[in-house]
């Protein structure tokens, strides 16, 4: 695991080549992912994956398996609960 590691100069170079907004984007994850590790009470789960490597990488911030698992759940209901708001009246879909 230690050779994918990025060191300094290389995330100078990957942070070069992101815009403003995705910079941005990176502050307020990193913000998020320091207060898991701070704060007792804030766990987190980071999910990577690709799609020429579909293989996930799960990563648990100041989590437990079952909080882990908890946190999938919660996820899996949320996204759904956005999917099904968002989708089309059931009677509009025959």
């Amino acid at each position: 695991m230690a050779k994918d590691r990025m060191n300094a100069v290389d995330i100078e170079a990957a942070l070069a080549k992101m815009t403003e907004d995705q910079r941005d984007h990176l502050r307020f994850v990193i913000g998020e992912l320091i207060q898991c590790y701070l704060e007792e009470d804030k766990h987190g789960l980071l999910l990577i994956t690709g799609d020429k490597d579909p293989h996930l990488t799960l990563i648990a911030i100041n989590a437990t398996d079952m909080e882990a698992a908890h946190l999938l759940g919660s996820a899996d209901n949320f996204l759904n609960f956005r999917l099904l708001d968002e989708a089309p009246p059931k009677g509009m879909m025959n």
